[in-house]
C-alpha cells in the first residue's frame, strides 16, 4: 500500500470512530448547547495529549468516572467507579483502584482492550434505541471487563457488569443535532492521533453506552488523567479545561467540581493541577496559551464571591455556582 492509500485509510478509520462517537453523544445530551460543550471538552483533553504530553514525553495514565447508581447530585453517593486500561497488570492501576475503594461503595470496574488489535478485527456491541430499533457499535474483540474485589482484579463479563449496576445497554433517541455542527466537530477532531480517538471513543461506549442516560443514575464525575511528575517524583491528578478568560480576567471552576477535586486529592493523597487550554473567544476558540495552577493555590486565590458560570451538561437555564481566580496566578506552560 502506498503512502497516499495509507493516509486515506487512516482518515477513514478516524471518521468511522468519530461518527460512532457522535451517535453516542447525540443519544446522551439534552440539547445542542450541551453537545457543543461536550465536544469542546474533548478538544481540550485531546489537545493536551498532543501539545503537552507527547512534546514533553510525559508518562500518563487514564482517569476514570464515578457513577451514582441512584439519582443524586453527589457523584460519590452509592457509586461505582469505572476506568479504561490497556494493561490490567499495571502497578499504578492497582494503587489507583485501592484509592477509590472508600469513595465508590458499589465497587470498581476496569474495561481493558488490546491497543494493537487492528480495527478490521473489531467486533460489535448491539444497543437498542428506546427498545424500538437497534444500532451496532464497533468495539475491539479484546474488550473485557474486570471487577476489583478483595484487592485484586477478577475477570467479569458485560452482563455481570450490567447486573451489578442495574443498567441496560440501551440508548435514548438521538437529539436532532444540525448536520453542519456534526461535520464541524468531525473535521476538528479528525487530525488527532487515532489511538487517542479510540481511547476517547471506548470511554464513551462505557459511559454513554453501558451507563447511558436511559438508565436511572446520578450525575457522573470524571477524573481527566494522571500525570507522573519527574520534578515531584510522584503521580499527580490533572484537570484539563478549554476556556477563555472571564470579562474581569479570571478563570473559573464550579463549586461542585472544587469540592469533588478536594475529596479526590485527599483519597489519592496526590496533588492536583488545574490545566487550561486558553482560547481567544467562545466562537473562534483559537489557542492563546496553555496555563496551569496547583489546585491548592487555586483554592487560596479564589475570592469569597460566587458567580453563575457555564452550564456544561446541565440545562441552559440551570444556575451553576462558580468561583473565579485571577489569570495572573496561572503559570504559562511552555509547550516546546
Amino acid at each position: 500500500m502506498d503512502e497516499f492509500s495509507k493516509m486515506e485509510l487512516m482518515v477513514h478509520l478516524k471518521e468511522t470512530i468519530l461518527r460512532n462517537l457522535d451517535l453516542l453523544l447525540s443519544c446522551n445530551v439534552i440539547g445542542e448547547v450541551q453537545y457543543k460543550n461536550r465536544y469542546n471538552g474533548f478538544n481540550g483533553e485531546l489537545a493536551f495529549y498532543e501539545d503537552i504530553v507527547r512534546r514533553k514525553g510525559l508518562t500518563t495514565r487514564p482517569g476514570g468516572v464515578f457513577i451514582p447508581l441512584t439519582s443524586s447530585s453527589d457523584s460519590f453517593y452509592n457509586s461505582v467507579y469505572i476506568t479504561l486500561s490497556t494493561n490490567v497488570n499495571d502497578e499504578f492501576l492497582y494503587q489507583h483502584l485501592c484509592s477509590v475503594a472508600d469513595l465508590a461503595s458499589k465497587g470498581a470496574f476496569v474495561f481493558s482492550y488490546n491497543k494493537t488489535e487492528a480495527f478490521e478485527e473489531w467486533a460489535s456491541l448491539r444497543a437498542d434505541i428506546e427498545g424500538k430499533e437497534f444500532v451496532d457499535l464497533p468495539v475491539p474483540q479484546s474488550l473485557r471487563v474486570f471487577k476489583f474485589e478483595n484487592g485484586a482484579l477478577a475477570l467479569s463479563s458485560f452482563q455481570q457488569f450490567l447486573n451489578c449496576t442495574g443498567f441496560k445497554f440501551s440508548l435514548k433517541k438521538p437529539r436532532p443535532i444540525p448536520a453542519s455542527l456534526k461535520e464541524h466537530y468531525l473535521n476538528k477532531l479528525v487530525d488527532f492521533k487515532l489511538a487517542d480517538l479510540i481511547e476517547l471513543y471506548l470511554s464513551r461506549v462505557i459511559l454513554d453506552g453501558f451507563c447511558s442516560l436511559r438508565n436511572k443514575r446520578g450525575a457522573p464525575l470524571d477524573i481527566d488523567l494522571f500525570v507522573y511528575s519527574e520534578r515531584l517524583k510522584r503521580w499527580t491528578l490533572v484537570e484539563v479545561k478549554e476556556k477563555d478568560q472571564s470579562k474581569n480576567g479570571c478563570f473559573g471552576m464550579d463549586t461542585r467540581r472544587i469540592i469533588s477535586l478536594a475529596k479526590l486529592s485527599n483519597a489519592f493523597s496526590l496533588p492536583v493541577y488545574y490545566v487550561i487550554r486558553e482560547i481567544n473567544n467562545q466562537h473562534e476558540r483559537r489557542l492563546k496559551a496553555w496555563r496551569v495552577i496547583n489546585f491548592d493555590k487555586f483554592i487560596e486565590r479564589i475570592g469569597a464571591k460566587t458567580v453563575l458560570g457555564g452550564t456544561g451538561m446541565m440545562p441552559t437555564e440551570a444556575e451553576v455556582p462558580t468561583k473565579l481566580c485571577p489569570e495572573h496566578f496561572f503559570k504559562v506552560l511552555n509547550v516546546e
